[in-house]
């Protein structure tokens, strides 16, 4: 339960601090759209999706100082 608490609590502070469509492509991502469907959606490679996925994972850990999954 903390740890459901903690997520509920850090996620939308994390997700305002990103640029807007750093934000629109996380939520499409944790929506469960699939990387070639988000790079449809905003025009971009698939590498570039999965690039910016690892780029968000990072950034989450960091924010909240645990791994993701943990």
């Amino acid at each position: 339960v903390p740890d459901q608490v903690a997520f509920r609590l850090d996620t939308p502070r994390w997700l305002r601090r990103l640029p807007p469509t750093k934000r629109k492509i996380a939520r499409r991502l944790a929506e469960g759209h699939s990387t070639q469907d988000v790079a449809r959606m905003f025009n971009v490679s698939p590498a570039r999706i999965s690039q910016l996925r690892r780029e968000l994972m990072a950034d989450y850990e960091a924010f909240t100082g645990a791994p993701v999954g943990a």
